[in-house]
């Protein structure tokens, strides 16, 4: 939905998310390894239980469809909890602080109507605008694209991505580039739902390993956001 309703704009994006989830694997292998250094062997050894396989075809079906409806259940569950969270804390931001305190239309006004009040957005978009700066994005547009890091860290990259569609549709960005390098930092599962998805839904598929998730969960979210940053730091080097 990037391209709008142009074929080729459609393809233009479409290649850019392909290179994007290309380009995301060996760079979150590379950050896990600096962030967690391999020093023991790795115990290749796979050893399934035969009550997990089934005795018979039927038997398999029954319970692979059990263990997916389970994952399914726990990635939508964590997907509703985090996007009514953020839903929650913009109310209490916007609907409450902003607006009987008189901050949202100051916002408004020095935003030059890019954002309408206080909501995380605003408050990502301007914390994290030095590190857009870094990565190349144009000094006009570090704020729009900080929010929606912002936005694909705290929800998902679902979000970051509608959000971005709405942006590029309404026009708020003064270049071409940065939409082009929102597409790639976007391109991933770094976000804390996605955590709560690990711990939840592969824990319950791997009880046994659950702490050892529940203990890398942060730092995979840490490895996944730096392999966008660096990703889109590439593209908006040779990209004109």
């Amino acid at each position: 939905f990037l391209g709008g309703d142009d074929p080729a704009q459609r393809l233009v994006f479409a290649k850019h998310l392909l290179s994007a989830s290309v380009m995301a694997a060996p760079g979150a292998v590379v950050i896990s390894k600096i962030l967690v250094p391999q020093t023991e062997s790795v115990d290749k050894t796979v050893k399934i239980p035969k009550e997990r396989i089934g005795n018979n075809v039927l038997d398999a079906i029954s319970n692979g469809a059990t263990e997916g409806l389970k994952l399914a259940a726990n990635v939508a569950a964590m997907l509703l909890v985090f996007v009514a969270f953020i839903a929650m804390a913009n109310f209490i931001l916007n609907d409450l602080i902003g607006h009987y305190l008189g901050i949202n239309d100051w916002i408004a006004a020095q935003t030059s109507g890019r954002y309408k009040g206080l909501t995380l957005q605003f408050i990502l978009g301007y914390s994290l605008a030095p590190l857009m700066w870094l990565i190349g994005v144009n000094i006009h547009d570090i704020t729009l694209v900080g929010s929606l890091l912002g936005e694909k860290v705290i929800m998902t990259e679902f979000v970051g991505y509608i959000s971005l569609a709405n942006y590029k549709a309404a026009g708020l960005f003064f270049e071409y580039k940065s939409i082009i390098i929102s597409t790639y930092l976007l391109c991933g599962f770094a976000n804390f739902a996605s955590i709560g998805i690990q711990i939840g839904g592969i824990g319950s598929l791997a009880p046994n390993q659950k702490s050892q998730l529940a203990a890398f969960g942060f730092r995979s979210l840490i490895a996944g956001t730096l392999s966008a940053l660096f990703s889109s730091t590439i593209i908006g080097m040779i990209t004109l």
